[in-house]
């Protein structure tokens, strides 16, 4: 299994793809700046990390907030083919 540093290499890779896709595509729907930045801002914000599903060196970045992610990590088993390590579901809940 890829540790924290892959993780995050891995995250960083799908941001620099498809940040710039997302925005393009959004310009071109002729919307407003101020929706193509939030959406925008959404999706990055998304694509936070992943394995937020277990107790790790990344869900351990949040600090005092890890409590958001618990009721995520109760809620979903690690490594869910579907939920957690699938690649639209995930993007789509996240």
């Amino acid at each position: 299994m890829p540790g924290a540093r892959t993780h995050d290499a891995i995250t960083l890779v799908s941001r620099g793809v498809l940040v710039p896709i997302a925005y393009l595509t959004l310009l071109s729907q002729n919307l407003s700046q101020e929706v193509i930045a939030l959406d925008t801002a959404l999706l990055v914000g998304a694509m936070c990390s992943p394995d937020l599903d277990i107790d790790s060196t990344i869900d351990n970045r949040w600090g005092v907030f890890f409590w958001i992610w618990r009721p995520y990590m109760w809620a979903v088993p690690h490594r869910s083919h579907w939920l957690s390590h699938g690649l639209i579901i995930p993007l789509c809940f996240a």
